[in-house]
């Protein structure tokens, strides 16, 4: 193979690639990196040095989106949510004494209206059940300009009650998904899973670039590590 073919080989792996570690998200500027988690618990040597990453992962949470009241939560391509991340979250919360609720935008094809839920006259289109909110969509990949306005007016009502709103989606993040911008451009942060080996360089470079047009706080977290370091013995 030619020098010129192996160039264009590395350039389509930088460009066309997957994002491979917490490197090259803190590389954009734009992001602010909450740090990576192994593909498997057996990676860590112990649980002191499993609390102590998520202590870690925590802490950057803290700093950097403790004075949010709208976060966007989302899932990138290839990554999955990881159920000690999400509880250091939520601790962090408790233990500043911050109320929050979680808003789920779902497709309204597929919704059921929860068995609990209690009917809340001074809600436009959010549907409530205990801590938890639903609002059902046409398109869960692009809100219309009507349910976009219907969840501003929810939101700023259930501002008045909460100290945090948490909106998420279980639908994956894809590149140039207008969903995506829509939220990133609506709430005061977003906190983001991104797969390590899974999640496209591409989604990386949109992610980095949402933020730098809008803004607006956009935090990552990479899980999936499988040749994973912790920090301290980097």
């Amino acid at each position: 193979m030619t020098g010129t073919g192996i160039f264009i080989l590395l350039a389509l792996g930088i460009l066309l690639g997957k994002v491979s570690d917490e490197e090259e998200v803190a590389a954009f500027h734009s992001l602010d990196s909450l740090g990576d988690y192994p593909a498997s618990e057996n990676q860590f040597a112990s649980d002191e040095e499993k609390d102590t990453v998520l202590h870690g992962i925590y802490y950057k949470f803290r700093d950097v989106l403790s004075n949010k009241h709208v976060l966007f939560v989302g899932i990138a391509e290839g990554a999955q949510v990881v159920a000690d991340i999400r509880r250091a979250a939520e601790w962090s919360l408790a233990m500043s004494g911050r109320k929050f609720f979680r808003i789920f935008i779902v497709p309204a094809v597929e919704f059921k209206e929860p068995e609990d839920g209690a009917a809340d006259d001074s809600l436009v289109a959010v549907q409530c059940a205990g801590q938890v909110g639903y609002l059902p969509v046409g398109n869960v990949h692009a809100l219309s300009p009507a349910e976009l306005e219907m969840l501003g007016c929810d939101v700023k009502e259930l501002s008045k009650r909460y100290d945090l709103l948490i909106i998420c989606r279980d639908q994956p993040l894809r590149v140039r998904e207008l969903f995506f911008q829509q939220m990133v451009e609506f709430c005061d942060g977003s906190f983001l899973y991104f797969g390590a080996g899974r999640t496209s360089r591409r989604l990386l470079r949109f992610t980095a670039a949402l933020a730098r047009s809008s803004k607006r706080t956009v935090a990552v977290v990479l899980t999936g590590v499988k040749r994973f370091v912790p920090n301290g013995a980097r």
